[in-house]
């Protein structure tokens, strides 16, 4: 709960009013008739509202974000669950979609240019490949130089991440239609740094998965005939 106010509201309200918002979460999302008429729909497979966001924004559509809006959905309740969706989320969203189906929203000879198209791009570019990388290079360089010694820099970087993780929970509950439940909920936050560990290694699988062996196009989201027959961005 405390990732989804996070991530969707404070995230992507910050991101809509710098131009910058990529997805419309399906289930906190509302799309025009008109305009999915327009670019055609939605392709097979997942995740369908990356795929439709980045496809509005390639047609100089500006996507918004309502901070107050209220919206529910289904959350993990357990560590398999959660892994299980994340496996599904992350290796159909930044290799899939951003590096193959929209790679051209990065690219400044592209038709349909824009610099926030490009920014956002390489913006997911860079937070999801290149610091992703990134990461493990620099923990297999720590482990092989500093050994025993390594809690020390580690230990700094989880107080500066506490720092910017309080400043986002403070957010939060300035945004927030319910401000005691989210301020309890909020008081999570000292352990979201290992949280994201846990997810760092998920997304790496998902990463090798999906660049190596579109696994995205063996998601059981749709029948097999259908995924069979679907171009493999």
């Amino acid at each position: 709960s405390y990732e989804y106010l996070n991530a969707i509201l404070v995230g992507r309200l910050f991101a809509a009013r710098m131009n910058l918002l990529g997805i419309v979460s399906g289930a906190f999302g509302a799309f025009r008739a008109s305009t999915l008429r327009e670019i055609g729909g939605w392709d097979v497979g997942p995740p369908e509202d990356l795929d439709l966001t980045l496809a509005m924004r390639r047609k100089g559509y500006r996507i918004a974000a309502a901070p107050y809006a209220n919206a529910f959905t289904d959350m993990p309740t357990t560590w398999y669950a959660l892994l299980r969706q994340r496996l599904r989320w992350d290796q159909s969203g930044i290799i899939r979609n951003h590096c193959r189906k929209h790679i051209d929203m990065g690219l400044p000879w592209s038709a349909n240019f824009r610099w926030s198209d490009f920014v956002l791009t390489a913006g997911m570019w860079i937070t999801n490949l290149v610091c992703l990388i990134g990461i493990w290079i620099w923990m297999i360089w720590m482990a092989a130089t500093r050994g025993i010694d390594s809690w020390k820099p580690l230990f700094t970087l989880y107080v500066g991440y506490l720092v910017i993780e309080a400043a986002q929970a403070a957010t939060i509950v300035y945004y927030s239609n319910d401000k005691k439940r989210d301020a309890w909920l909020c008081l999570c936050f000292p352990i979201v740094p290992i949280y994201q560990c846990v997810l760092l290694v998920e997304r790496t699988w998902a990463f090798l998965r999906e660049a190596f062996w579109r696994a995205s196009f063996e998601d059981n989201f749709v029948p097999w005939h259908v995924r069979r027959a679907t171009w493999k961005w």
